[in-house]
């Protein structure tokens, strides 16, 4: 007499478990940074705090976004690398952020010109 080749339905639900967390374990624990490109007009710079606030919106809806920097911030002006302190209020810029401990925090921060800024929003 031959065995039937077929796994007994206790033997799959019993292996389920143990399944389940091997796939868990190997599913990555922290999900990755999600990007944000916030661009608009600067409002304010804190150099104490490391942090800017610029002004972001269509039409009436205008919003203040502040966004913090890191030692790691790139900050650049007609592709030259530049320190906060160069930025100053009515600039036009666009950060690339992401979220970190609930603030948002800059990657890359790019000084516009008039003409460059003009040049990005058109599609």
């Amino acid at each position: 007499m031959r065995r039937n080749p077929v796994v007994p339905a206790w033997a799959a639900l019993a292996a389920t478990p143990v399944l389940l967390l091997s796939l868990r374990s190997q599913t990555p624990s922290v999900p990755p940074a999600t990007a944000y490109v916030v661009q608009g007009t600067v409002q304010a710079v804190e150099p104490s705090t490391r942090s800017l606030t610029i002004i972001t919106g269509v039409g009436f809806a205008l919003q203040l976004t502040r966004i913090r920097t890191v030692p790691e911030t790139q900050i650049t002006s007609n592709q030259v690398t530049v320190a906060l302190s160069d930025i100053n209020v009515g600039d036009i810029v666009r950060a690339d952020c992401r979220i970190m401990d609930s603030v948002l925090v800059a990657d890359r921060i790019e000084k516009l010109t008039a003409v460059g800024a003009a040049q990005e929003t058109q599609p």
